[in-house]
């Protein structure tokens, strides 16, 4: 009752005022005060008497639970204020990440660290550094591994012109690959021409005392056949001529223009060497790197290297922070129009 507009009724102002005080002592706090008619025929012959509008004042525990309520009141709206900010901020970073592609790991690694924000490209690009895996390559030697015409001979080729004239490193090259027609001598036109040690291994002794000829070389890159991530059998016997020699650097080279099923394949596949990272081809080609950072994310393999283009051997780029940061810049650019 307390808080609530009252009517009380009488003969007089006076016997009205004196109800009040009866009823309701100091509480009560008297408003209008005015003259009606009691209840008669259609209102009209009711005898006349006054009514006194009085409010009761609140009790200080029915005070302080109007105040909770309010902030409660004021809170709900805030947070569905809030919850409608989010969801509007939710579906700007949802939609820029569909455009490019991108799913998996790491759009709810993105989503979980944005969400409170409006899509911004540049915050998105932030993000994504300190989230998608890269790596710089250590080994002495390392071994491209991977589907056939992924393109690892020409990865090989690249790294090998740029170690061996920008960098001005000793470089050699070693091949497995006594399969493919033609393989061995496409490398060796290239290194008469680059100035590069080539030698061939067709089992893992040999590869072992190539190793121990080229220990003190800077660089060297090793040369595999390519196979079918579903043809096992093959890819048990390369991992014969690699398993045993130490400080390899086993980097699976795949396509910018595969499809995510079938990386998570080829990752599945080859993971039985021992996979250090990765080497992405035909970047230049693809319309989103999308699928590939999110295979990086959902598998933890960094990404190492990047071919942008055929030139060799400068289309190819090291992938760190800033080859990130360009591509997503470059993609929401692109995408905004």
């Amino acid at each position: 009752m307390r808080g609530r507009v009252l009517h009380i009724r009488a003969e007089t102002e006076t016997d009205a005022l004196i109800k009040v005080n009866q009823q309701y002592g100091s509480d009560a706090i008297i408003g209008e005060t005015r003259q009606v008619r009691k209840p008669g025929l259609a209102g009209f012959l009711g005898k006349k008497e006054i009514e006194v509008s009085v409010r009761i004042k609140p009790s200080e525990a029915e005070s302080t639970e109007g105040i909770e309520q309010f902030r409660a009141l004021v809170s709900r709206i805030g947070e569905n204020i809030r919850i409608a900010r989010n969801d509007d901020y939710f579906k700007g970073w949802e939609t820029a990440l569909q455009q490019m592609n991108i799913g998996g790991n790491l759009t709810q690694k993105l989503l979980s660290s944005a969400r409170d924000q409006p899509f911004d490209p540049e915050k998105l690009a932030d993000l994504a550094v300190d989230i998608v895996p890269v790596k710089q390559a250590r080994a002495r030697f390392s071994a491209f591994v991977g589907p056939t015409g992924s393109g690892k001979t020409t990865t090989i080729a690249k790294l090998a012109g740029l170690y061996c004239h920008w960098k001005k490193k000793k470089v050699a090259i070693i091949s497995l690959d006594t399969f493919r027609i033609g393989a061995v001598e496409q490398l060796r036109t290239f290194c008469e021409i680059m100035g590069v040690s080539l030698s061939v291994a067709s089992s893992a002794n040999e590869l072992k005392d190539l190793m121990t000829k080229y220990a003190k070389y800077d660089r060297v890159f090793i040369d595999t056949t390519g196979r079918a991530p579903t043809n096992h059998l093959a890819i048990a016997k390369l991992n014969s001529l690699l398993q045993n020699q130490e400080d390899i650097d086993k980097i699976l080279v795949i396509s910018a223009i595969t499809k995510l099923e079938d990386l998570r394949m080829a990752q599945r596949a080859f993971s039985i060497l021992g996979l250090s990272g990765m080497a992405v081809t035909r970047v230049d080609e693809a319309v989103s790197l999308g699928s590939v950072l999110t295979f990086a994310c959902d598998t933890g393999l960094p990404l190492m290297y990047a071919g942008t283009g055929q030139s060799v051997p400068r289309d190819l780029q090291f992938a760190n922070s800033s080859f990130i940061s360009n591509w997503f810049k470059g993609v929401t650019s692109t995408e905004r129009g």
